[in-house]
C-alpha cells in the first residue's frame, strides 16, 4: 500500500489502526525506530 493510501486509511479510520499500520506509516515520512523499551517506541 502506498504512503497516501495508507495515510488516508489511517485518517479516516473510524475505529482503532493497526500498530503495523501506524509504524508503517511514521517510517513513510522518514522517522527511524531510536529505542524501543518494553511497549514504548520512540521514532526521530
Amino acid at each position: 500500500m502506498n504512503r497516501r493510501k495508507l495515510y488516508d486509511r489511517v485518517r479516516n479510520s473510524q475505529t482503532n489502526v493497526r500498530f503495523s499500520d501506524l509504524v508503517r506509516l511514521v517510517e513513510a515520512f522518514g522517522f527511524v525506530l531510536d529505542r524501543q523499551r518494553g511497549s514504548h517506541h520512540v521514532y526521530t
